[in-house]
């Protein structure tokens, strides 16, 4: 009997030691990162078709983005030109719904916060708020620019604690 006591007083206080070295870990804390919005006057003539992500780290990115899907032009030919965006200094950080919505309005506030934590870009995204009551057909979005990194990027529903 003397021996099993012996051994379950070791294993628990090997359990204790495990518990305690990983309470006594620093818990990583998140650094805030400043973002500002892109020219959301520019919204009303994108046309994104599916819903998603999307990280834009290069001028020719853009460009190609800005083509493909935004369908203002100056004379009915040529389209207007993007927003302009120093690549040397910010990326573009963009969430799009796709299509099947009607409101008022393309643009929305669904960027919560970003921060940096463990080497990765988090964005927490909230609910998709109400559009409003136009019936207008809409393709709801948010695009932000923050400062250049060559951090990943993850996109995350935001959970009000």
């Amino acid at each position: 009997m003397r021996d099993i006591d012996i051994c379950l007083g070791l294993i628990g206080a090997l359990l204790l030691c495990a518990c305690n070295d990983h309470l006594s870990e620093p818990q990583p804390v998140p650094k805030p990162i400043a973002f500002q919005e892109v020219d959301s006057g520019k919204y009303d003539c994108f046309y994104i078709p599916d819903s998603g992500t999307t990280v834009i780290c290069s001028e020719s990115l853009w460009v190609s983005y800005w083509q493909q899907y935004w369908l203002c032009t100056s004379d009915g030919r040529t389209k207007t030109p993007p927003p302009g965006v120093d690549f040397s200094r910010d990326i573009v950080l963009a969430v799009h719904y796709g299509e099947g919505y009607s409101g008022c309005r393309n643009r929305v506030d669904v960027i919560r916060n970003i921060y940096l934590m463990k080497d990765t870009i988090h964005v927490a995204i909230d609910r998709l708020p109400s559009p409003g009551v136009c019936l207008a057909w809409i393709r709801p979005l948010q695009m932000v620019t923050i400062p250049q990194s060559t951090h990943p990027v993850l996109f995350e529903r935001y959970i009000q604690q």
